[in-house]
């Protein structure tokens, strides 16, 4: 193939032409690997190809029919060319002088041969003395060996021999440092591709005393892209939620009731002009009780206003409910009704479990990453286990070593047998065979002399009891001469000398080596029992292990068929994710267009009360400009001409017209008030005199008639601020009902889209339901059987996790739970409701009683329903200043002159009223002290 792949065809009888039925291999280089040349060897046991990329492979062939027979290759001999070139002996073809002067040098060469054979002789032979003199030498104790250097003729031979070593070595490194470099290269290559990427390489790891064994499974190590492409994952999930964000409105700070602060305590009006001292010492003791008690009420009253204030801001906001309120409805609907199943053709997917393609690549790479680690621990353990077993077997030759110390000792019925020795294979580290070990040459070790410490102990006490030598031993044998005869010669012995060489124990010897022997078979089984055990729990963990590893191998077989599942949702998810996210990006712009709508609407009817409260300000003012005209007007004797005046309305200007007869722009505010203001009564005289309003009357003040006029105007202009307002409210309220018709077409529209939404997103919930997803069952799990042991087809059954079952049973008791709750909840309710209206209607009850009593005690007491406080400021004042009131009009005069004062001092500071006389009194000082 072009490719670089081989592609093995299996011929179809019936039809040659058939070329489904083959299986491909690819061998060469997929992007320059084209295969150019095919063919057998010459016995067809061999099948070779020749790619462009410069690879030749061989092939070992079987074809399925038996072989031929192999025809023996016959070497063609090499014919040789009829002339053959005869051997010269160098002198045949020589001129005389020539052959004279070859024999003179051949002559030379040979004497030279024989005296360099005898120099090399003669060194060889001093070679072997002086090698003779080192080793005698170093035989000889160290207080005599003669130092190397006395042995050296001159130190620059050595050195001139070390260099020439050096320099010889050097050259040998640099001519194979090409050969090592390239080696190293090709070694990293392999390296990287067939080693590196292996989570651990094979290994076994046997049992010691059972024929079980655990292998490693063999799989790939996660890349180092694979962490950053999580982190990359992650951060596009966290971008794919923010843009799949729905819209929403800001939240708009809603006016809460803000509870006043305490102000600083004002002085009271009638104190102003006295003293702090005065006020502090200077007060009688009965006007001083008068005043703390006027004090003390007006503290419970601004106490009471804040306690009526901070009641009015727990009133919960019409047409908002409780948060928690909220939040149980969303809960109810969520979980209220018949459990939602996936199958079912109205299903909408919650938007908590929404899947995109990001977060279903997310779950792919996880899946991933718990199967690497799964099948990773694994081959740790079994990595650990291998390292046990080194442990294993260093600790089994120590005892054994100790074992055999003890065994010789004691009897060989006595003796034991230890568990076999496991022996490490270079099977079990395969990791060494990719390892560079350079080895040199062997340089012979001087073997240096032993120093036998005095034995103490336990070898002491060997010497003692168990060195036993025949008494042959004692005497030298007769040496026997090479080509003789050997006679045996039983030599003479002394039988006193052999009395006292018998070797018998004593009893203290006895005991000693009795209690030797108990402590080592002692010993020796401790040895075992080690031995036994070590091993023993070894062979338990390579068993836990290989069961271990039939689990993990089942839960990866689980992890493949789930990454396939993925796989399969993720592309279906690809596929229909462009198209959703066009419907979703429409339903948010009908959305956003429906929130911008509803702001727009908002903001009217903000507009509309904003224009409601300035038109109460309005009206405020107007009321505080009559109560002005009053103030100022009531004394003067021109009162109704003066209200006649202020009362006027205003008319615009009409457009001037020659023909008609020029009008006033003003006009009398009803007929019924004209009739009412025509005259001015004077108190001296009984007559109606009528007054022209653009002249001001006689007896009248200028600055009160020109008052008049300055407060008229500014009570026209506050009405026609008033009646703008009151048009703006008119076209708001038309622009309103437009807006609001808008808002019902956009909102269909957004119905629709969303309806078009969710149709698809359960078209493409139906396709991701058609995946086939792998999950491992027990016979308990399974419920609703046909009869005891048969059960249904289970591709036709409802799968249910563990946890949602339980949950469902457990929602049933929490709904009577909640159900009873809430009845009961209900009930006390009713209950505290029906108390509360009682109690309110006590309460109204006592109120109005109170209100009577209070009316009917002022009217005794001042002939008319008063304030309290004004009577209580009025007696302190009257306590003051020593002008008690008599009746109730100097109360209503000084009520009156109350409310005045404070209207002046809220309008204006007090100093500015007396800005000129401090001026004066700042310009000429020296005046005012002539004065006084």
């Amino acid at each position: 193939m072009e490719d670089g792949a081989l592609r093995v065809v299996k011929t179809n009888p019936t039809d040659w032409r058939d070329l489904s039925d083959y299986w491909q291999l690819s061998m060469h280089d997929n992007f320059n690997g084209f295969i150019s040349r095919m063919c057998f060897s010459y016995d067809e046991t061999f099948f070779f190809t020749c790619g462009y990329d410069g690879n030749i492979f061989s092939y070992r062939y079987k074809p399925d029919i038996e072989p031929p027979e192999k025809t023996p290759f016959k070497c063609t001999p090499v014919l040789r060319s009829a002339f053959e070139v005869e051997d010269v002996d160098g002198y045949t073809n020589l001129s005389l002088d020539e052959f004279l002067i070859k024999a003179e040098q051949d002559r030379i060469d040979r004497i030279a041969s024989e005296r360099r054979r005898d120099y090399l002789q003669k060194i060889r032979v001093l070679r072997e003395r002086f090698q003779n003199v080192l080793k005698r030498n170093d035989k000889l104790m160290s207080t005599q060996v003669i130092p190397r250097s006395r042995f050296e003729i001159d130190e620059r031979i050595s050195q001139h021999l070390a260099e020439r070593f050096a320099a010889d070595l050097a050259l040998v490194k640099r001519k194979l440092e090409y050969n090592v470099e390239k080696s190293k290269v090709g070694m990293v290559k392999l390296k990287n591709r067939f080693a590196d990427d292996l989570d651990v390489f094979p290994i076994t790891v046997k049992c010691v005393t059972k024929q079980v064994s655990v292998k490693t499974e063999r799989q790939q190590k996660l890349s180092s892209a694979f962490s950053d492409m999580l982190e990359v994952i992650e951060q596009k999930i966290l971008d794919d939620e923010r843009n799949r964000k729905p819209p929403e409105r800001i939240q708009v700070a809603q006016e809460t009731f803000k509870i006043p602060e305490r102000a600083a305590k004002r002085l009271e009006y009638f104190l102003m002009g006295l003293s702090p001292s005065t006020i502090e010492k200077g007060l009688g003791p009965k006007l001083a009780r008068f005043l703390r008690k006027y004090r003390q009420r007006k503290e419970r009253m601004e106490e009471r206003r804040r306690e009526w204030i901070m009641f009015n801001a727990r009133k919960p906001v019409k047409g908002v409910n409780n948060p928690d309120d909220e939040a149980a409805l969303a809960e109810a609907i969520e979980t209220i009704g018949n459990f939602k199943l996936k199958t079912a053709p109205d299903y909408t997917v919650p938007k908590h479990l929404r899947q995109s393609t990001v977060k279903k690549y997310k779950q792919l790479l996880h899946a991933r990453l718990n199967q690497y680690n799964l099948r990773h621990n694994l081959n740790m353990s079994i990595v650990k286990l291998r390292d046990d077993r080194v442990n294993l077997i260093d600790y089994l030759k120590e005892m054994k070593e100790r074992l055999n110390v003890i065994q010789q000792e004691i009897g060989e019925d006595l003796i034991e047998l230890s568990p076999p020795m496991p022996e490490m294979l270079p099977e079990d580290f395969p990791e060494t065979n990719l390892d560079i070990n350079v080895k040199l040459a062997e340089v012979p070790q001087t073997v240096q002399a032993k120093i036998v410490p005095i034995p103490k102990g336990d070898l002491l006490e060997r010497e003692v009891l168990l060195m036993k030598k025949p008494l042959s031993t004692l005497y030298p044998q007769p040496r026997v001469e090479k080509g003789r005869t050997k006679k045996t010669v039983e030599p003479f012995i002394n039988p006193a000398v052999a009395a006292l060489c018998v070797d018998t124990d004593t009893p203290w010897e006895a005991e000693i080596r009795n209690y030797r022997l108990s402590r080592y078979l002692f010993e020796q089984q401790r040895i075992l029992d080690k031995m036994n055990t070590a091993t023993n729990k070894f062979d338990d963990d390579v068993i836990s292990v290989s069961q271990k590893k039939i689990e993990v191998r089942r839960d990866g077989d689980l992890l493949d068929l789930h990454i396939i599942s993925l796989n399969q949702e993720l592309l279906i998810l690809n596929n229909f994710e462009a198209i959703e996210n066009k419907l979703q990006a429409t339903v948010y712009s009908n959305m956003q267009e429906m929130l911008d709508m509803q702001d727009l609407i908002s903001s009217l009817n903000g507009n509309i009360e904003s224009n409601k409260r300035q038109i109460e300000n309005r009206q405020e003012e107007e009321k505080t400009i009559q109560q002005q005209f009053l103030v100022a007007a009531a004394d003067s004797k021109f009162y109704d001409f003066l209200r006649r005046i202020f009362k006027k309305k205003y008319k615009p200007p009409r457009v001037y017209n020659p023909d008609e007869s020029s009008s006033s722009s003003e006009s009398s505010d009803s007929s019924e008030s004209e009739q009412l203001d025509a005259g001015s009564i004077d108190s001296r005289d009984f007559t109606v005199v009528r007054l022209d309003e653009n002249v001001c009357p006689k007896g009248c003040d200028p600055a009160l008639y020109a008052k008049t006029f300055e407060l008229r105007t500014k009570r026209h202009g506050v009405e026609l601020q008033i009646k703008d307002l009151r048009a703006d409210i008119d076209s708001i309220a038309k622009e309103i009902a437009t807006k609001t018709k808008k808002l019902k077409m956009i909102d269909k529209t957004l119905k629709e889209s969303e309806k078009d939404l969710e149709a698809y997103q359960r078209e493409k919930q139906q396709k991701i339901n058609l995946v086939a997803t792998t999950v491992v069952l027990k016979l308990n799990q399974l419920q609703h059987l046909v009869s005891s042991n048969q059960s249904s087809k289970v591709g036709d059954v409802l799968l249910f996790s563990k946890d949602t079952l339980s949950n469902l049973y457990d929602r049933v008791g929490q709904l009577h739970n909640e159900t009873m709750k809430q009845k009961s909840k209900h009930k006390g309710n009713i209950t505290h409701m029906t108390r509360m209206r009682t109690d309110c209607k006590h309460m109204n009850k006592h109120i109005a009683e109170l209100k009577a009593q209070i009316k009917e005690l002022m009217i005794i007491k001042f002939g008319q329903v008063v304030d309290v406080e004004d009577v209580e400021e009025t007696s302190i004042k009257a306590m003051m200043f020593g002008s008690p009131l008599a009746n109730i009009d100097d109360l209503e005069e000084s009520a009156l002159r109350k409310m005045v004062f404070e209207l002046r001092v809220s309008q204006e500071q007090v100093d500015k009223l007396y800005k000129d006389e401090i001026l004066l009194w700042a310009v000429h000082p020296s005046h005012n002290k002539k004065n006084r």
